[in-house]
């Protein structure tokens, strides 16, 4: 390109020639820069390497060759872009092989898919677009292969320096982690952080598109509409600008503020005068408020001994647990509550609507009494409906877990899946649950054991199997999936055969038949 001159006189044909020579020639850097890195910055820590100096030499020399091969076949371009012809039967063969050692990301199949990718482009017509097309193809398939195989080596140094630290800079690197919009660290223990890269990237898109679907509607409404429409928009998610107003609004605690706006105001002083003399449910409340969500930005204190007024939403979750165990000294405070409470306040930043919210939420799950009794009645009601939507796996649990199932998941039910699942998919569970009420929960449950019936039925030892169901709702990362299934995989709940189901679990209770 040194003896290229734009101002010499060109003839049309010769102009195009250059400008042809031109493109050729930028995507002749950008492949042969790209190769480069290759050979520069691929180096697999952790792996053994078995590659010889002169093995890599030649495979250093045979994707040059790839290159040249792509150099000389783009160099010869002449022809105009209405003279296409159909690629070579061998192309798509080639490009199928590169596709195939890039997915690999081994270094010993770097050098051969930047050839075969080259290659494939060089057979190609030569038409200017398709010149492009194919020098861009090359490029992509090669960064993607060195970019798979540079994150293998970050991901074993990673896991090499993790496994030599000390525990002070193990919590040093903890707090550093990267938290979502509700303050809190992700992915969350116990998920696959490839699985949640993957979902979350893409999940940014569906987001910003049902933002948009909502703005159109008008948001809300006020009040807030509850009709076909909005039961569908709940189900596919509420923007996080909307979701507290929805939720305080779907939950019925509007109406109750409306009804008793001082109730909160007066328990919060009538708590703070039996405080004095001894108050075992806010003893409790304050032993727990350091167990709720330590890893989140909003609810983290330095340190145990640390008091908890010097921290806001601590401050906040300690007076709407003990308001409401006040307002209910039957049920008072039970350990769950406090994870409930904990997302509320995140979401709807208001303690006093939150408050409103706990006296609507609680009694009518009927989760936190001293008998557990809704617990048990629910997660019978669940063995019910897994026994008719999928008998085989119903059968299968029953006779290899070493534990009645509904003690496995008793926990999904007191927390509403609070730090048991993903946070996207909690908050998508709680926009459908609140709005249509707890039989979402039964849908969510019977749809996770769908999704993974194949991998327990696999499962025959009891230990194993009970620990896959207990943590059964951390491998549901895509939320979009879990509640496909659950409205539309799994057939119809309706309200009145769950009803006649807990009916039936509460005849059990009175025969004391009920686990």
């Amino acid at each position: 390109m040194d003896d290229y001159d734009p101002t010499k006189e060109l003839t049309k044909a010769q102009l195009a020639a250059e400008e042809k020579k031109k493109e050729t020639f930028h995507a002749e850097q950008r492949l042969k820069s790209a190769v480069a890195g290759k050979q520069l910055d691929v180096e697999h820590s952790g792996r053994a390497r078995s590659n010889t100096a002169e093995e890599r030499e030649r495979l250093k020399q045979d994707a040059q060759d790839a290159e040249d091969r792509l150099r000389n076949r783009l160099g010869k371009g002449k022809r105009v872009e209405k003279e296409k012809e159909p690629p070579p039967p061998d192309a798509k063969n080639l490009a199928s092989k590169a596709k195939r050692y890039a997915d690999k990301g081994k270094e010993k199949d770097l050098a051969a898919a930047a050839a075969a990718t080259a290659g494939a482009a060089s057979l190609l017509p030569t038409t200017e677009q398709e010149r492009k097309t194919a020098a861009r193809a090359a490029e992509k398939r090669l960064r993607g292969a060195l970019g798979r195989a540079d994150e293998e080596k970050h991901a074993t140094a990673a896991t090499a320096n993790a496994s030599s630290s000390s525990s002070s800079s193990s919590s040093s690197s903890s707090s550093s982690r990267e938290t979502d919009e509700l303050g809190f660290e992700v992915p969350l223990d116990g998920v696959d952080g490839d699985a949640f890269r993957r979902f979350n990237s893409a999940h940014l898109a569906t987001l910003s598109r049902r933002s948009m679907r909502w703005e159109k509607t008008g948001g809300l409404g006020a009040p807030p509409a509850r009709n076909r429409r909005f039961k569908r928009f709940a189900r596919k998610g509420v923007p996080l600008s909307l979701r507290g107003d929805a939720w305080f609004a779907w939950s019925g605690a509007e109406e109750l503020m409306r009804r008793q706006p001082d109730l909160y105001a007066q328990l919060l002083a009538s708590a703070a005068a039996t405080a004095a003399a001894g108050d075992e449910h806010q003893e409790q409340i304050t032993k727990d408020l350091h167990r709720t969500f330590p890893a989140n930005v909003h609810f983290r204190s330095l340190s145990r001994a640390a008091d908890v007024l010097e921290v806001a939403a601590l401050r906040q979750l300690r007076n709407v647990l003990v308001a409401y165990s006040a307002r209910d000294p039957d049920v008072g405070y039970c350990q769950g509550m406090n994870f409930i409470a904990g997302l509320l306040l995140l979401v709807v930043r208001d303690e006093r609507r939150v408050f409103y919210m706990m006296a609507r939420l609680v009694p009518a799950l009927g989760f936190y009494t001293p008998s557990m009794l809704g617990v048990r009645v629910t997660t019978w009601v669940l063995g019910e409906l897994l026994r008719e939507k999928a008998p085989t796996l119903h059968s299968h649990l029953a006779a290899v877990l070493p534990v009645p199932l509904g003690l496995v998941t008793s926990a999904w039910f007191v927390c509403l899946f609070v730090d048991l699942a993903p946070l996207e998919t909690v908050l998508r569970v709680w926009d459908s649950f609140l709005y249509e009420g707890d039989k979402v929960l039964y849908r969510v449950a019977v749809a996770m054991f769908v999704l993974d019936e194949d991998r327990l039925l696999r499962t025959k030892d009891g230990g194993e199997l009970m620990n896959l169901v207990k943590r059964m709702p951390l491998r549901h990362v895509d939320c979009g999936a879990l509640m496909r299934v659950a409205f539309g995989g799994i057939g119809s709940f309706p309200r009145k055969k769950v009803a006649g189901l807990k009916e039936r679990a509460l005849a059990l209770e009175r025969e004391g038949k009920l686990q």
